[in-house]
């Protein structure tokens, strides 16, 4: 069955997401290692390389997740049909027609508007990801939220660190023991002793900015991992729910199994290639119709 792992989709509105995604997350490191992190640890430090191997993650699987086939139903799928031994379902004899595609749809398959295919197992189409979230990349989509809110969380614990480290340092005084506050040392800063807490103003201003971005972004991305985990759980994708359709029950572990491609093991946290039970799932899949 032809089949390719790799895809783009032509999506402008996609496009232009997934690369203010990346320039989020560089944003992000570039102001923790050069501001934060770096100058008070030091930029070799455990803590510095921790937050770096997160931003370094969540840009892998945000690539993953956006050039992986998601599990488009192959666009000479009907010429593969065996239409003698075909899965049909007990309750149906007919086989549902995608007028776009112009071929048959297989029962977990949705035509994507904006990927102009039909797609099996699909969740919904993420802009942020320009593609769709379903059989084949859910997981590192699930990585790559993962990753994003860790790396989000970790810029708001550091950011909120130096602000308290630096409020309870002492002011610079004269030799009478009175706070200097009109000495050049004084402006923009804590206090005029560490030079974590002497910011500049454009320090300042691009730390404000990476404290907001991770709020926003982090309630964002736990929120959508929340989702997706729900999803999963259910065997409900979220167009099917939806359409008000319910997958069958089954174990949350085995749900999971399903999404990954293999029993539990290091390999789920990181963005490896598809497995051949995967594979061989989604060529069932795609002979499953109803």
């Amino acid at each position: 069955m032809a089949w390719c792992e790799w895809w783009i989709t032509d999506d402008c509105c996609g496009v232009f997401c997934g690369f203010t995604t990346n320039l989020l997350l560089s944003y992000a490191a570039f102001v923790q290692t050069y501001f934060v992190l770096g100058p008070w640890w030091g930029y070799f430090h455990p803590i510095t390389l921790c937050y770096l191997a997160l931003t370094v993650m969540a840009a892998l699987c945000h690539a993953r997740t956006q050039f992986t086939n998601p599990g488009a139903v192959p666009l000479d799928n009907e010429n593969l049909i065996d239409l003698e031994n075909q899965n049909l379902m007990e309750n149906s004899r007919t086989r549902r027609y995608c007028k776009t595609c112009q071929q048959y749809k297989p029962l977990e398959a949705h035509h994507c508007s904006t990927c102009h295919r039909c797609i099996i197992r699909m969740d919904h189409h993420c802009p942020w990801v320009n593609n769709c979230v379903a059989m084949f990349n859910q997981k590192y989509f699930l990585q790559f939220l993962l990753y994003t809110g860790c790396q989000c969380l970790f810029c708001l614990v550091s950011l909120s660190s130096r602000f308290f480290y630096c409020s309870k340092q002492p002011y610079p005084t004269d030799e009478n023991g009175r706070i200097i506050r009109n000495a050049d040392l004084m402006k923009h800063v804590f206090n005029g002793d560490d030079p974590m807490c002497n910011p500049s103003p454009i320090d300042v201003l691009l730390c404000v900015l990476n404290f907001i971005e991770g709020i926003l972004f982090g309630l964002f991305t736990f929120i959508m991992l929340f989702d997706q985990l729900s999803a999963i759980f259910s065997n409900t994708p979220y167009i099917d729910q939806i359409k008000g359709k319910k997958g069958a029950k089954k174990q949350r572990y085995q749900c999971l199994v399903d999404v990954f491609g293999e029993p539990f093991a290091v390999s789920w946290f990181f963005p490896t290639p598809l497995t051949q039970q995967m594979k061989r799932n989604w060529m069932a899949m795609s002979n499953h119709y109803g």
